[in-house]
């Protein structure tokens, strides 16, 4: 059966902890164990004010209850549905040289490896709502953390469980439901990428839970050069408008601190 996630992420949750036991490599050992709190949540509430013409205008993101309403030009996109492939998180030290791959036996000291997947994660799309997942690393202060936008794959039998519980999700990383000028779309992408991200003050693992956010700016996903919005019916098809959304869903994902949980950086 397939863990479908839902905002509280208890599947989740309940997987990693289980993912964590004795005989697991990447598990800190129980003296020096720390916790860390990874949300996930759509950006909104952009604005399209003091721009000179309209194909230079930034995409308008509101929440509203349809679901997450992209507007730009005379075009409209509204996402009721966002699911993302997740596969493992990687914190790194001061200096430590990560190897791009996360290691099956966790890594050293200084490139600890949490696996938290593969898994199939449903963001919220209207509301405040994050959805989120805690995981345990050894106590320390990292520098960097990584997270990988992971294509299922059609013989891995690490994919097996979404795959056999969501077909559609064969072969793709990004799956979106909606509506684009009216009309019902389903978008599905492959795009694997590997996100990255710095902290310049260090993020402390230790006896308190260490929260970091994933924000997703869907905003930017369909913006068209010339104007308006890339028709999701579209860009679902191989092609030059698919290589475009992909490559800024590559650029559309942001990992920080957040020590308040209000989905901004600290």
């Amino acid at each position: 059966m397939m863990h479908s996630l839902r905002p509280v992420f208890g599947l989740l949750a309940l997987a990693v902890l289980a993912a964590c036991s004795d005989d697991d490599p990447t598990t800190p050992g129980a003296d020096d164990k720390g916790r860390l709190s990874v949300g996930f949540r759509m950006l909104s509430d952009t604005s399209t004010a003091d721009v000179p013409s309209a194909s230079q205008a930034t995409t308008s993101v509101q929440r509203d209850g349809r679901g997450l309403v992209l507007a730009r030009a005379q075009d409209t996109i509204i996402v009721t549905r966002a699911q993302l492939v997740v596969r493992d998180v990687q914190v790194a030290r001061t200096g430590a040289n990560c190897p791009d791959a996360a290691p099956s036996n966790g890594g050293d000291a200084s490139c600890p490896t949490v696996h938290v997947g593969p898994y199939l994660i449903d963001i919220p799309t209207s509301g405040t709502a994050t959805s989120r997942i805690e995981v345990d690393v050894p106590e320390g202060t990292y520098t960097r953390m990584r997270l990988r936008l992971h294509k299922v794959s059609s013989a891995d039998n690490y994919d097996k469980t979404i795959r056999d519980g969501n077909p559609a999700l064969a072969n793709a990383s990004v799956r979106l439901e909606g509506t684009y000028n009216g009309q019902a779309f389903t978008f599905i992408s492959d795009v694997n990428s590997l996100m990255e991200v710095n902290f310049p003050q260090g993020v402390t693992v230790g006896d308190n839970t260490m929260p970091v956010t994933v924000a997703v700016d869907v905003g930017t996903w369909f913006d068209n050069p010339s104007g308006g919005l890339i028709s999701p019916i579209l860009a679902a098809v191989p092609g030059a408008l698919r290589t475009m959304v992909d490559a800024n869903i590559k650029t559309s994902i942001d990992v920080f601190r957040d020590t308040n949980n209000d989905g901004t950086p600290d």
